[in-house]
């Protein structure tokens, strides 16, 4: 893999796509209204995370490419 297709790699499991929940979460019955909060909740602590980690990504995590596996024939 490149540089690029090793960091969208690391970014794979930290984002979601929490909103896309949101409607649904407003449609719950009476006796779930903390449900919405929370996703919001969620979406900004995800939102966070992938701010730091488009910091520390490409300078700490993934400078450069990794070497290339030899191939022997």
């Amino acid at each position: 893999m490149d540089v690029g297709e090793s960091r969208a790699l690391v970014f794979t499991p930290v984002t979601r796509n929490s909103l896309v929940i949101l409607p649904l979460a407003l449609a719950l019955p009476a006796g779930y209204e903390l449900v919405p909060a929370v996703v919001v909740i969620q979406t900004l602590i995800e939102l966070t995370g992938t701010v730091v980690l488009m910091r520390l990504v490409p300078t700490w995590l993934l400078p450069t490419a990794p070497a290339p596996v030899p191939v022997s024939t």
